[in-house]
């Protein structure tokens, strides 16, 4: 059974198929100071959403070199997920940030909050409540699934497929 195709496209289900090693890989880099605020399953399919997103640019000789560029992704995602965010006030202060600048930001920000905002509108209720509860609240999917009463893994569908449905509607605004 191939999973590669004759370029050397890596095919969904060689991406699929990797998911037991990749969460094997996540709980290792995350060690004990990030395993209480990340989920090991949760570093792993965002590794593979990743990896689909870009299959089609893909190139790999074979299955060693593909989970080298996998464990790349998911060390820069866990890296990512164990930084904690510095103080605004240190922030601007380090990049010296003028009155006009601080202005221009907001502005932006507030119109991709109402852009945002327009998307999730777009969502079924309990895809915009898992959405909000693990973005803005930063709650585990066993989190979720328990306050909507449903189970962590539909919990976890649920969300990826919301997040997809909001890349889409990002190409076609309200």
């Amino acid at each position: 059974m191939a999973h590669f195709s004759q370029s050397g496209r890596p095919l969904p289900r060689a991406i699929v198929r990797e998911g037991t090693w990749l969460r094997r890989k996540a709980r290792a880099l995350m060690g004990k100071g990030l395993g209480a605020d990340l989920d090991s399953g949760d570093l792993a399919q965002e590794t593979q959403l990743r990896a689909l997103e870009w299959a089609d640019e893909l190139r790999f000789p074979n299955r060693w070199a593909f989970r080298g560029w996998l464990q790349r992704v998911l060390r820069n995602i866990t890296a990512q997920q164990g930084r904690r965010p510095r103080p605004v006030h240190l922030l601007r202060e380090s990049q010296g940030l003028s009155s006009t600048s601080e202005a221009s930001g907001r502005l932006m920000r507030d119109e991709r909050r109402r852009d945002a905002r327009h998307r999730l509108a777009r969502l079924n209720e309990r895809q915009r409540q898992i959405v909000e509860m693990r973005l803005w609240e930063d709650r585990s999917y066993g989190e979720c699934g328990r306050r909507l009463g449903i189970s962590e893994n539909l919990a976890r569908v649920t969300f990826h497929r919301a997040m997809t449905h909001l890349r889409e509607f990002s190409g076609n605004p309200p």
